[in-house]
């Protein structure tokens, strides 16, 4: 979704306002099963828990330094099939992104940055509803689900006005999906 949005971007020639938010897909999955916070549960292994740690510390130094750091992280794990999960591939990621180190370590270990992953989480779900990644919300509310393949990248922000204008305006859309 990242590399759409990119292409969107270099074919209007402006960056979009985009905030990316945390979405636990192993806590939405597990509440099926408990209330316990994922994250929290330090005998549970998770795919993006340090991820999102990282993420966060580095957003704390800016938001270029978040869009770098992202971008790197995309294309480490989607690109270069790095293990995320392996916080030494993190630290070398963070450090590419040009971040101050001592502090991304610090801010990595401090505890109180995964009730930034609960809100995110809990808001998504709880007032959002939102189920699933990747979710676009339009002005704070009217969350689309949408998942796309990148075999024709081309004409991305004629896709994307469809989008929002699928989000803003057809209220009385509720799913599209197709097997």
């Amino acid at each position: 979704m990242a590399v759409w949005l990119q292409n969107v971007e270099i074919e209007i020639g402006e960056e979009l306002p985009v905030t990316w938010r945390y979405f636990s897909l192993e806590q939405n999955n597990q509440s099926q099963v408990s209330e316990k916070r994922i994250w929290e549960n330090s005998s549970v292994k998770t795919r993006g828990i340090n991820a999102f740690r990282a993420a966060e510390a580095v957003r704390r130094q800016g938001s270029d330094q978040f869009k770098v750091f992202h971008e790197l992280l995309l294309n480490s794990v989607h690109k270069e099939r790095r293990d995320i999960t392996d916080s030494e591939v993190l630290k070398d990621i963070a450090e590419k992104a040009g971040v101050d180190m001592n502090r991304f370590t610090n801010d990595f270990n401090d505890s109180a940055i995964l009730d930034r992953l609960a809100e995110d989480h809990f808001h998504a779900v709880n007032d959002l509803k939102i189920f699933g990644t990747p979710t676009f919300v339009f002005n704070g509310h009217n969350p689309v689900f949408l998942k796309i393949t990148l075999a024709d990248i081309e004409n991305s922000h004629d896709l994307f006005k469809e989008l929002i204008h699928i989000a803003l305006d057809r209220k009385n859309v509720l799913e599209i999906k197709r097997p």
